[in-house]
């Protein structure tokens, strides 16, 4: 609740300074165009040596003014940097996902779904199991469900067994369950 407050506060400072350069860049300008408006008006009813005096004058506001927007430029400038400078502090001291960790997360999670996608286009070539519902079987169950069934099957199940999931259990019970059918 601190944090989110101190948070609030800094970045409220961080706009309203980026808010008064932006406000004075504005007023520099209006104020550059009003005099240079004055200075025509002054200049077509004054003598040509006050036309020099104003446009030395004007020549130097000019400048200050340039100066204070490239000064303001700089400013935003830092003002920037700092504010994601804080942001990234804050996103640390938070534990929060940053863009290259969040990139490098999308980019495992589109490796697992091709992977996925691999598995799955394998399973689907895949020929199904000799008894329905087979694959959901534990070993304890395989092997008692194997003494009922006939030879052709049971050597199907064996086969399916062997590339599956070679469960030694199961393969006994199915080599006893030949044995009593032999």
């Amino acid at each position: 609740m601190v944090l989110d407050t101190t948070r609030d506060v800094a970045h409220k400072g961080l706009l309203a300074a980026l808010g008064a350069v932006t406000l004075a860049e504005d007023e520099l300008d209006h104020l550059i165009d009003r005099l240079a408006a004055r200075g025509e008006e002054v200049a077509r009813s004054r003598f040509g040596h006050v036309e020099s005096e104003l446009r030395s004058r004007l020549t130097g506001v000019e400048k200050t003014m340039r100066d204070g927007l490239h000064d303001g430029h700089v400013l935003r400038q830092a003002l920037r940097e700092e504010l994601e400078r804080r942001g990234r502090w804050i996103a640390e001291a938070l534990n929060l996902p940053t863009r290259d960790s969040v990139g490098h997360l999308r980019e495992q999670v589109e490796r697992l779904y091709a992977e996925i996608e691999q598995i799955a286009l394998q399973r689907a070539a895949e020929p199904p199991a000799p008894v329905p519902g087979y694959e959901d079987l534990n070993a304890r169950e395989a092997a008692a469900k194997v003494s009922t069934l006939d030879t052709a099957t049971l050597e199907a199940i064996r086969s399916y067994e062997q590339t599956h999931r070679n469960r030694i259990t199961v393969l006994r019970a199915i080599d006893a369950a030949l044995t009593e059918h032999a």
